[in-house]
């Protein structure tokens, strides 16, 4: 289990969160959202231990994680970033082979291979695993970099937008690999800004506003007109969908924002 007590974190004196509780567990996957600026890749970044905190603890297991020597971090926490880009001409099975450093200790054995094949077959990869990484598409190269996460054999995936810059047939590609991922006894922290994706994929959401958690628990009751209002200042109907039992967000849209639309004549 992953937990997160009292966390405060700050810049020159600034403070960008401010007690922070929350935990995840294997098989659960919670999302972080809130409107710009309110700290959520921050968060992330100090359950990573890439921020120190100024108080506070990330536990993994009861273990604080600044007891942690680095290739104990890499091997229990794998993190994919956001606006990943690869500049270098590696294949595809080198980046995923790549996952396997914390473990590696010379060259590579039979068993870093049987794992690194394994995460390309749970991420749709192994088809093309000696393509080029720069001559793929977003949705592939981001599940490519899925796979190297799982090749490090993580038990807590943190993913920073895994579904930025992705049309939606790909968002929903990834965000169901995603939760096929945490199904699989892995708990899983993802970022998320489409609050009708994280209400659909998420057990558990955890809302942030101006550095502090707003509201955190249940989906369903996390995402209510209230809490989403408070955070992004705008009104919103929250109605739940029968086919799949989720909360839907939509807008309320006033007859002056209606009244406003141009209206473009078809050439």
């Amino acid at each position: 289990m992953l937990e997160v007590r009292d966390l405060c974190i700050g810049y020159s004196n600034k403070p960008i969160l401010k007690n922070i509780n929350i935990s995840v567990k294997k098989g659960e996957m919670l999302g972080i959202v809130g409107p710009n600026g309110t700290g959520k890749t921050t968060l992330l970044r100090s359950i990573n231990n890439f921020l120190k905190p100024e108080s506070g603890a990330v536990l993994i297991d009861g273990k604080d994680i600044r007891n942690m020597q680095p290739r104990e971090i890499a091997s229990k926490i794998a993190v994919v970033s956001q606006n990943i880009t690869v500049n270098f001409e590696f294949t595809v099975e080198d980046i995923v082979m790549m996952g396997r450093t914390p473990y590696i200790k010379g060259s590579e054995t039979s068993k870093d291979f049987e794992i690194v094949r394994d995460a390309m077959e749970k991420t749709n990869t192994y088809s093309f695993r000696e393509r080029i990484a720069t001559t793929l598409s977003g949705g592939e190269l981001q599940r490519v970099i899925i796979a190297r996460a799982l090749a490090q054999t993580p038990e807590i995936l943190l993913l920073d937008e895994p579904t930025s810059h992705l049309d939606i047939a790909h968002q929903v590609e990834i965000l169901n690999l995603v939760k096929s991922i945490a199904r699989k006894d892995i708990a899983v922290i993802t970022v998320i800004h489409d609050l009708n994706m994280a209400a659909h994929y998420c057990d558990k959401i955890c809302m942030l506003y101006g550095g502090e958690i707003l509201a955190n628990g249940e989906t369903s009751q996390v995402l209510s007109p209230v809490n989403i209002e408070h955070a992004f200042k705008i009104p919103v109907e929250v109605k739940i969908l029968e086919h799949t039992n989720s909360v839907h967000i939509f807008p309320v849209i006033s007859a002056m924002d209606q009244n406003c639309r141009t209206t473009v004549n078809p050439l």
